[in-house]
Order: C-alpha cells, then structure tokens, then sequence
C-alpha cells in the first residue's frame, strides 16, 4: 500500500465519526503539553543545577544539545516503532521511559550522569509526535486533519 492510499483509506473511525475522537484529541494536546514541560524544564533550573552539581555553561550546553540530537536521531526509527506495535502499546511505553527519565534527570549526581539521562529521555520523547500524527490519520477524516494536527502543536 503507498503513503497515498494509506493517507485516504477511510479507517472504521472516520466512516464512522464519533466524539470520542475529540477525547482523545485532548489527551494528545495533554500528553504534548506535558512532554514541553518536562523537555523546558531543565532551562529554567539551570542556574540552581550549575550550582549543584558543579557544572559550566558548557557542560549545559552540551547536555541541552544532547537531549535535542537524541530526539531528532530517534523520530524517523521512532515513527517505524509506531508503525510495528500500534500506536497504544508506543505511547505507553514512551511516556513510561520518558517519565522514568525525567526522574533520572531529578537524580543526576554529576556531568556524565545528567547527559546520559537527557539523552535518553531525548529518546523516549522522539516517538510522541509521530503517534500522535497517526493518531489523527486513524481517527480524522481528510478534511479535519489540518485542524487535529494543529492541536499537539498548540499543546507545544
């Protein structure tokens, strides 16, 4: 099947529309919403973490730069993820890695420590916004999609 007949296969869904499709819009604003929050999270305390843990500008600047390769190298083999085990079973394992990540981060001891938990919780990040872009192809019919897709992106 090509990407086009997959984008317009009608899914049982979107024959027949229900408002349940708008719940789970609102999970997915609040899932993307919360994923922005931990992944800013560590800019806002950088200055008491610089203190803590005895690090530079620099050594921040690569973590914050860690983070952000980990997620980009991981969102073409996360949506292939997706793709094989459903849409479901990855988000609950992202959002269950990137939350035990996010308390990694909360127990970094030093440098070494705090960059592998940023890289990693890069990692468990990546999958999200190609869930939920397939979240929006199973459950909105072709012409409310600009607007399902527009909905992670305000929760950004």
């Amino acid at each position: 099947m090509t990407a086009a007949q997959i984008a317009t296969a009608p899914s049982p869904a979107v024959v027949r529309p229900t408002k349940a499709r708008w719940v789970g819009l609102s999970l997915v604003f609040l899932m993307t919403f919360i994923c922005n929050i931990d992944r800013a999270n560590i800019s806002v305390s950088t200055t008491t973490i610089l203190g803590d843990l005895h690090l530079t500008p620099v050594h921040m600047g690569m973590i914050t730069s860690a983070f952000s390769l980990a997620y980009a190298a991981m969102q073409i083999p996360g949506a292939l993820w997706i793709r094989k085990y459903g849409t479901r079973l990855a988000v609950a394992f992202a959002v269950l890695f990137w939350s035990l990540l996010t308390l990694g981060t909360g127990m970094a001891t030093g440098f070494l420590s705090l960059i592998i938990a940023r890289i990693f919780f890069g990692f468990g990040e990546a999958p999200i916004f190609p869930a939920t872009n397939q979240y929006n192809l199973h459950w909105f019919p072709v012409k409310e999609r600009a607007f399902a897709n527009a909905i992670p992106n305000a929760g950004s």
